[in-house]
């Protein structure tokens, strides 16, 4: 028995990957707290990818070497995103509690979606 749970042992610790890297994607949900449907609710995420290192500079009191950071600002925009309709959360009447629970299902349907595609 001790024998068998040896050998189970050591197949688990085979088969697990501990090189695995993990990558985030985030996403924002913008709610939007204008009434009578004036107002734009959205769950956006971007598609292309920016290193915060180009658009980054290190300043401190003691560093001679200060520069500041000159990136253009139309280098760090995105124009290529996902952008999905939420409902807002407010109309005439107040507070759509349904509405808060729709965009809940629709977040949580992104947030699967994109697990599942890894």
């Amino acid at each position: 028995m001790r024998k068998f749970f040896t050998i189970l042992t050591f197949i688990i610790l085979i088969s697990i990957d501990f090189s695995a890297q993990v990558e985030y994607k985030v996403v924002t949900s913008v709610e939007s707290i204008v009434p009578s449907r004036i107002g734009r609710s959205r769950l956006i995420s971007a598609e292309d990818e920016r290193n915060y290192k180009d658009f980054s500079s290190e300043r401190s009191k003691n560093n001679e070497e200060d520069t500041r950071n000159k990136s253009k600002r139309r280098s760090i925009r995105v124009k290529n995103f996902e952008e999905t309709k939420l409902l807002n959360f407010y109309n005439i009447a107040g507070i759509r509690f349904q509405n808060i629970v729709a965009n809940d299902a629709i977040i949580t349907s992104k947030i699967n979606t994109m697990s599942d595609e890894g």
